[in-house]
């Protein structure tokens, strides 16, 4: 298998080019790194005349991002959303202004829902901000935006019952996914990377990698969580599907006629089933939240009112 070497902005970059180690292949090799050479040459002289396109911002962005595959997924959204609505990327970066984002926003809240806009500005910022520490442009036109707060609407147990059971009979690998982040309340993307390497059962931890704050975490394998992943075989990936293919989620509410629930929904159940069990700080280690706060506001409260059964016998009057 051959693959070119080529440098750009002063580092190294590989291409597997998939070709065979023949003298063909050579040829067809040296006349790719031809081609990457002056494709390189093109990107510089647009960059040096304030000519760079959104779609080769973008690509010098994942070059930059190239070994974070996890980190990549997570913009994926947003620069698809963004390229679908300003022409697949066909506009030079440093014609973009404030204006044209407000476009955007006003665009995208008809598509996706208020606070999922909020995380597209807050990474298409990002993007921009690399974009001026390059030198492409001198300011960041992305507008800033305000995430609205909402009382987490917790799915009912009964439903999240009626989903298992049903995905239980219809497909096993989609029935392992939810049971999992029913029983661990993982963040989808954690779940979907996870390997059967991460899991320790001597040891009774399983080792994350928490992309969101980018520290290792561990989570612990407790009985009803073992006896599971122990059903399960393989190596590699425990769980074969990527962050944009759980269209499934959707089509078996419809199919049940629940009402929406996104997938995430499913950890913040886990937190109010978890939370009278254990203390904020043992609830706090067991989401992986950055913050206390983020512990006590979505999780704690809402079960205040499982709380006040608890005390309404030993404080009513008749006590």
């Amino acid at each position: 298998m051959l693959w070119i070497k080529y440098y750009y902005r002063g580092d190294i970059h590989y291409e597997s080019l998939k070709l065979p180690n023949t003298s063909e292949g050579e040829k067809l090799a040296e006349i790719r790194r031809l081609e990457k050479e002056t494709e390189i040459k093109r990107k510089i002289i647009n960059t040096a005349s304030g000519r760079i396109s959104l779609t080769d911002a973008i690509y010098d962005f994942c070059l930059y991002k190239k070994g974070d595959t996890k980190s990549l997924s997570l913009y994926h959204c947003a620069f698809k959303s963004f390229l679908g609505y300003y022409n697949n990327g066909n506009v030079y970066v440093h014609s973009l202004k404030e204006e044209d984002f407000k476009g955007y926003r006003n665009h995208a809240k008809t598509k996706v829902a208020h606070n999922s806009v909020v995380t597209y500005m807050r990474q298409l910022r990002t993007l921009f901000n690399y974009l001026i520490a390059k030198g492409y442009i001198s300011s960041n036109p992305v507008i800033r935006m305000k995430e609205e707060k909402k009382e987490p609407r917790i799915m009912p147990e009964a439903i999240i019952q009626k989903i298992l059971a049903y995905l239980k009979g219809h497909n096993t690998n989609q029935y392992n996914l939810i049971y999992f982040l029913y029983l661990t309340g993982f963040r989808r993307n954690e779940a979907l990377y996870l390997t059967f390497q991460q899991i320790d059962f001597e040891a009774g931890f399983i080792y994350l990698r928490n992309f969101k704050s980018n520290r290792d975490e561990l989570f612990p394998i407790y009985p009803e969580l073992s006896i599971f992943m122990k059903s399960l075989e393989g190596r590699g990936r425990i769980f074969d599907y990527s962050p944009y293919g759980l269209k499934f989620w959707g089509r078996t509410l419809k199919r049940l006629q629940l009402p929406h629930y996104s997938i995430h929904d499913l950890r913040r159940q886990f937190g109010t089933r978890t939370a009278p069990k254990v203390g904020v700080w043992e609830l706090q280690k067991l989401m992986r939240h950055g913050s206390i706060k983020t512990t006590q506001q979505y999780y704690i409260n809402i079960s205040l009112s499982e709380t006040g059964k608890k005390l309404s016998p030993e404080l009513s009057p008749s006590a």
